[in-house]
């Protein structure tokens, strides 16, 4: 990815490309993601390339913890792309877990359509 000057600090990047109806998702940067709840890819819309990953009710696509996930010291952006199927309901985009009950970082839209992030420390991160 030449045009970004900070390719090489990126964590994770999964484009969302495959088959309609696909549940393998690839990540560029090499991290093994396990589709659960029903998530899966779609051809009907795209952004970049050919698909994008489809998350109705409660499909999500998990990875297990790395220290690259991981916000620390340094600076840590996150970015997505969202199509909505539905407003006024609330959303978790992205939940950077460490066990259960607990977070690290978590991206979510509200019921009143703003987006929202939190962070905590849990468990000496």
């Amino acid at each position: 990815m030449a045009f970004d000057p900070d390719y090489a600090k990126v964590a994770a990047l999964l484009p969302m490309n495959g088959a309609a109806g696909s549940t393998t998702f690839t990540d560029v940067k090499g991290n093994v993601w396990t589709p659960a709840g029903g998530a899966q890819i779609s051809t009907a819309h795209s952004f970049f390339g050919v698909g994008v990953g489809v998350f109705d009710g409660d499909a999500r696509v998990s990875t297990p913890d790395s220290a690259a996930l991981r916000m620390a010291t340094g600076d840590f952006t996150i970015e997505f792309l969202v199509r909505f199927t539905a407003v006024g309901v609330n959303h978790v985009i992205v939940n950077k877990g460490v066990d259960t009950g607990n977070f690290a970082y978590q991206v979510w839209v509200n019921t009143s359509n703003q987006f929202g992030f939190r962070g905590v420390v849990v468990g000496g991160y």
